[in-house]
């Protein structure tokens, strides 16, 4: 199966920047793209306007859902392009290309399945709803009503000729691809990628890895890190950081993050101060992107797959600290940072007695930009083990 075999499909409202770079990325490796614009704001404009030329691209004149952007961008492959199948794939950059690749291969020569980019619950990782990546092969019956593991994933591998079933199934917006989901028999198989969301570092080993980068010169990574950690900002939202003004407060400037949402990301006086100096070492420049390569008149913003590659590149030093293998990725540092404030770790945030300050679950829910209480629980460590050998003193005997 060659990528031009297979048909990119974006339904995107009010995306960011990210989607300009997910977009060049798929159309260098000759998929062929559609993206459906559900009528999103002006705001938006400018962004559809830059996306690459060789794509075709749809519109809604108002905002009909993500479940009627997705029928009719199936209806308008079924009519006017030929291909082995489609992936979907969600227009905020939370599917990196990697994974979008892996579907397509496992598409290949499973004609009778649809492919997801799943996340799946097990023993070994934390009690959410979003648990692990893994890719769940799905045989698509209609008659089932077995539920697969997650049935909100947004990125998914479909056989053309399941096309047409799948524009008579119910639902306009998010409940189409549960409604979808519904429908399918679920068979877990190999991972799409390492898991983001099952593994946490401390606030001590946050701090010990940042005066590594320090000592090694890596101060623009050295200022990822501690943004990233202090903000527990997303990638993408990290991606729009620019570089004027962050000395005049604690605050970046207005990010876009999920669904639109505005907002600034936070940063404590320490890490200010990291970002003086790396801005004194950068110099004068005309790049407004706080993330460079290069240097001299060299210099250039990079991409948010760079970005992404530098926070993963700080695995090994957060191995050396630990003294095993450990594998980070951007989420690891927001779920980190949310257990570290629901548990009072962070010890620069004190009390009225001096002491490390312990938020309360609903206030680092409004910090995390969450909608629920419960999405907010589920980026928590499980303490429930830990809580019931507190009850019977286990933990103080010996067995």
């Amino acid at each position: 199966m060659n990528n031009n075999d297979i048909a990119i499909l974006i339904p995107a409202y009010n995306p960011t920047i990210d989607l300009i770079e997910i977009v060049d990325n798929l159309v260098k490796r000759d998929f062929k793209v559609i993206v459906v614009n559900d009528g999103s704001n002006n705001e938006s404009i400018d962004i559809f306007n830059k996306l690459n030329k060789n794509i075709i691209l749809l519109k809604h004149e108002q905002n009909m859902g993500k479940g009627q952007a997705l029928k009719t961008g199936f209806e308008y492959i079924i009519n006017n392009i030929s291909c082995i199948g489609v992936i979907t794939v969600d227009a905020d950059g939370q599917h990196i290309l990697k994974d979008i690749i892996k579907v397509v291969e496992n598409l290949s020569g499973n004609e009778n399945s649809i492919i997801l980019g799943s996340r799946l619950d097990t023993d070994k990782m934390l009690f959410r709803s979003k648990l692990g990546n893994c890719l769940t092969r799905i045989v698509f019956k209609f008659a089932t009503k077995t539920d697969v593991f997650d049935t909100q994933t947004g990125l998914r591998g479909i056989p053309f000729k399941y096309l047409k079933d799948l524009l008579t199934i119910e639902g306009q917006r998010y409940e189409y691809e549960i409604n979808m989901a519904k429908k399918v028999k679920g068979i877990p198989r190999e991972r799409v990628k390492d898991n983001e969301d099952n593994f946490f570092f401390t606030f001590d080993e946050f701090i010990k890895v940042r005066d590594i980068l320090v000592e090694r010169g890596r101060l623009q990574d050295a200022c990822l890190w501690s943004i990233g950690f202090d903000s527990a900002g997303r990638r993408n939202e990290l991606f729009q950081i620019e570089k004027h003004g962050l000395l005049d407060g604690n605050k970046t400037n207005i990010v876009v993050g999920k669904r639109g949402k505005k907002f600034y990301l936070v940063y404590l006086d320490d890490t200010k101060e990291l970002i003086r100096q790396y801005l004194e070492e950068r110099g004068e420049d005309n790049v407004d992107s706080l993330w460079i390569k290069g240097t001299g008149e060299n210099k250039q913003p990079i991409t948010g797959d760079a970005l992404y590659d530098r926070v993963c590149s700080i695995s090994k030093i957060l191995s050396e600290v630990r003294g095993e293998q450990c594998n980070i990725f951007p989420h690891t540092m927001r779920h980190s940072r949310l257990e570290c404030l629901a548990q009072g770790t962070d010890t620069r945030l004190v009390d009225k007695n001096g002491n490390p300050q312990k938020y309360p679950l609903e206030q680092v829910q409004v910090f995390a930009h969450h909608s629920d209480v419960s999405t907010t629980q589920g980026y928590l460590k499980d303490h429930s083990s830990e809580l019931i050998d507190e009850m019977f003193g286990f933990g103080k005997c010996k067995l």
